[in-house]
C-alpha cells in the first residue's frame, strides 16, 4: 500500500529528544521543562505503513523502552497521513462519511472508510481536550468579567438533552471551559421519557463547576464578575456557593419573541451587547459543527462526542482562528491573553502528543478523555478494557 508524507511528524530521528519518561509510574514522567531526563538509545525500528526509521529509547530509571512514536499523536496509526486532513475537514463542519469519501483514493491504494475517520475524529478530540486544559493551566489570572451561557444540544436521540457551559472572556473572547450537564427534556412523550432521567439541578451544578475552575484563577483580592441571562439555574449556584461573595452576578432579561421588522428597546440592546460573545461562539458552534448544525441527521451518538468536537472547536477558536475576520490585526484571544505569540495552526496542534497524567485535568474533562461519562439512558457506555486503552 502507498503512503503519504505526514506533516506533522516534522522532527528527524536524529534530533528527537525525550524530555520525561512515558510511563505514568516513572519518577520521571512529570519532569519539568529545566530538569534533566536521563535515556539511552535502544536501537530502531522501521515504520510498517511508510519505512520512516523510528528511533527506540529506555529509561535508565524504570528501565522502560519506548520509542519515539510515543511522544507523537500519530503513535499505533496505520494511515498517519489522514490526522491532519481529518483535523481540519472536522473543523469545517464535514460529517464523518463525507470527510472519508472526500480522503478515499482507493485507485492509489490508500482507501478511507468512514469507522477510520471516526477513530482519527476521536483521537483529534482527545488532543485537543488536553491541549485546552494545558491552556487553561498557563492562564496567570482572570481579570475580565465573564459571559456564561449553555449550550443545548443533544446526543443519541433528541428527548436526550444535554447543556453545556460555555463561559467566554467579555474583552479576550477566550473559551474558558466545558461543562455539561444532561437534563430533562420536556417535550420528550411519555413512552420515552422513563428513559431519560437525569437527575434534578443537573444545570446548576454544572454552573458550580464552572465557577469553581475560574476562582481557582482570580486572585483572592479580586472578585468574579459572571454576566449571564436570567436564568434560574445561574442564580441558584451563585446564592449557594462556598465563595458566593466573591462573585458579583449581573442578569439581564431575555427579550420577547419580535418581528424582524420591530425596533429593539434599551434593555434588549444591553442584554444583547453584554451576552454577545457567548452568542457569538454559540452562532459559530452551529455553524462549524456538523452535528449542531439545525435538523441535522450528522449528530453525535454519544456524550463524549459531543464534548469532543467541542473541545476541538475551543482550540480552534481560542489559538488559530483570530477574534475577527473584518479586522486586519491576526490577533486570536489566546494572543490577548499573552498565552502565545502567533497564532498556532493544525501542526502546532498535533506536533506533539499530550499526556493526561501531566495534565490537570478537570473531573467532567477526565471523564470524557477516559470515556466513563454517564448517559442517563445507558449509564457508563463503554467496557472496562476500552477504558483501560483510553488512559
Amino acid at each position: 500500500m502507498q503512503t503519504r508524507r505526514v506533516p506533522v511528524e516534522r522532527t528527524p530521528p536524529s534530533d528527537f529528544r525525550p524530555r520525561f519518561c512515558p510511563s505514568s509510574d516513572c519518577q520521571d514522567h512529570r519532569l519539568g521543562q529545566s530538569e534533566r531526563y536521563r535515556y539511552v538509545r535502544n536501537g530502531f525500528y522501521r515504520r510498517k505503513c511508510d519505512r520512516r526509521r523510528i528511533q527506540r529509547f529506555r529509561c535508565k530509571r524504570c528501565k522502560v523502552g519506548f520509542s519515539q512514536q510515543t511522544f507523537s499523536v500519530t503513535y499505533c496509526m496505520k494511515r498517519p497521513d489522514l490526522l491532519l486532513p481529518v483535523a481540519k475537514w472536522i473543523a469545517s463542519g464535514a460529517p464523518l462519511r463525507r470527510i472519508a469519501r472526500s480522503l478515499d483514493d482507493s485507485r492509489a491504494g490508500l482507501p478511507c472508510h468512514p469507522s477510520t475517520v471516526a477513530r482519527i475524529s476521536r483521537r483529534v478530540g482527545s488532543q485537543c481536550l488536553l491541549v485546552h486544559q494545558q491552556s487553561l493551566q498557563s492562564l496567570p489570572a482572570i481579570d475580565e468579567p465573564i459571559v456564561s451561557d449553555h449550550f443545548e444540544t443533544f446526543a443519541g436521540m433528541q428527548e436526550n438533552a444535554l447543556a453545556v457551559a460555555t463561559p467566554v472572556g467579555a474583552r479576550s473572547w477566550f473559551m474558558y471551559a466545558l461543562e455539561p450537564a444532561w437534563h430533562r427534556q420536556t417535550t420528550a412523550s411519555s413512552r420515552r421519557r422513563p428513559r431519560v432521567a437525569p437527575s434534578p439541578g443537573a444545570i446548576a451544578r454544572s454552573v458550580t463547576r464552572m465557577l469553581d475552575r475560574l476562582l481557582d484563577k482570580v486572585p483572592d483580592d479580586r472578585d468574579l464578575t459572571v454576566i449571564s441571562d436570567q436564568n434560574a439555574d445561574h442564580a441558584r449556584a451563585v446564592a449557594r456557593h462556598r465563595l458566593r461573595s466573591r462573585i458579583r452576578h449581573r442578569a439581564y432579561r431575555n427579550p420577547p419573541n419580535r418581528r424582524v421588522d420591530e425596533t429593539r428597546d434599551a434593555a434588549t440592546i444591553a442584554r444583547d451587547l453584554a451576552m454577545f460573545p457567548v452568542d457569538l461562539l454559540h452562532t459559530l458552534t452551529r455553524t462549524w459543527l456538523s452535528d449542531h448544525h439545525r435538523e441535522t441527521i450528522a449528530f453525535a451518538k454519544r456524550g463524549e462526542a459531543v464534548l469532543e468536537r467541542l473541545s476541538v472547536l475551543a482550540v480552534v477558536r481560542n489559538l488559530i482562528q483570530r477574534s475577527s475576520e473584518r479586522r486586519d490585526d491576526k490577533v486570536t484571544p489566546a494572543m490577548r491573553l499573552g498565552l502565545t505569540g502567533r497564532p498556532w495552526d493544525w501542526v502546532d496542534v498535533l506536533a506533539e502528543r499530550r499526556f493526561p497524567t501531566r495534565t490537570r485535568l478537570s473531573r467532567s474533562a477526565a471523564r470524557v478523555y477516559s470515556r466513563t461519562m454517564r448517559d442517563p439512558r445507558r449509564g457508563i457506555r463503554w467496557p472496562a478494557h476500552v477504558r483501560a486503552r483510553a488512559l
